[in-house]
């Protein structure tokens, strides 16, 4: 194929055609849904100059490798939705679209630094467990990972975290840096977290001699850890917004001047009393 790719208003036809493979080093563009809802799509080659993968390109087909351009600093929504992809570098991708990857076979992703991911844009990757250069993504859409099987989570670099965005996960520690401005409802909904408390060295004569348990700081001037406990600060006062599902304590009394409780911030916890 070569030139310009357009749908001309067939992006979601379920009539698609039985192609296996498409070759578009020669295409200088590819509209929205030009290859979707073909199954039969295994293999793609694409420009070395696109620039930007249009939403539902190849989402619902069985594309299960791809070699992304350089140049590529676009993903739109559904671009790969429902695909085979087994690993994917968007180590140059500066915008990930809504539910970009979602719904794919996906066990490896490496992001790019500054990266933007969109809401669910790996949601239901049930075998995805490695992301790499997730400590440099700084905006982290409503559950943009929901549903994954990563163990950790580095978010050194996030400024935002939506909406249970790393929700039923098998996450047991959070990484958290100083640009953090503000979460979304429990972003660790239902993962096995014990504290979101940090380990910090103990030095003396310059040497570390122990390590710590730091269960009450602040992350940034908005998000801070109490007794081990996610809470931001809001206009009206605090927010809990998540509660260690691991945590162990019957009992937990709310912070003084908390004024709003995020949604399923205390779900699958073992308490058995919480007082307001």
């Amino acid at each position: 194929v070569s030139g310009n790719v357009y749908t001309m208003g067939y992006a979601y036809s379920s009539f698609a055609p039985a192609m296996t493979s498409v070759d578009l080093t020669l295409v200088g563009s590819v509209g929205e849904g030009a290859f979707a809802n073909n199954p039969a799509l295994t293999n793609v080659e694409l420009n070395e100059n696109i620039t930007e993968i249009a939403p539902a390109t190849f989402a619902n087909t069985s594309v299960n490798s791809i070699t992304l351009p350089e140049n590529v600093t676009s993903i739109g929504d559904y671009a790969f939705f429902g695909t085979a992809l087994t690993a994917i570098d968007l180590s140059h991708v500066a915008v990930i679209g809504e539910y970009a990857f979602a719904n794919a076979d996906l066990a490896k992703v490496s992001l790019a630094a500054g990266a933007v991911i969109g809401e669910r844009a790996f949601s239901d990757d049930m075998l995805l467990s490695v992301v790499e250069g997730l400590d440099e993504a700084t905006y982290i859409g409503n559950y943009a990972f929901y549903r994954c099987s990563l163990a950790s989570a580095d978010l050194g670099g996030a400024q935002y975290i939506g909406d249970f965005a790393f929700g039923l996960n098998y996450i047991t520690s959070v990484t958290f840096g100083s640009d953090l401005a503000a979460l979304g409802e429990n972003p660790f909904f239902a993962c096995p977290i014990e504290t979101y408390g940090k380990y910090e060295d103990v030095v003396f004569n310059g040497k570390t001699v122990d390590r710590t348990l730091n269960e009450d700081y602040d992350i940034s001037d908005t998000v801070s850890v109490k007794a081990g406990v996610l809470y931001q600060m809001t206009e009206n006062g605090l927010e809990l917004v998540s509660y260690p599902m691991l945590k162990e304590q019957g009992e937990y009394v709310v912070e003084e001047g908390t004024v709003r409780i995020a949604d399923s911030a205390f779900a699958g916890s073992g308490l058995n009393t919480v007082m307001l």
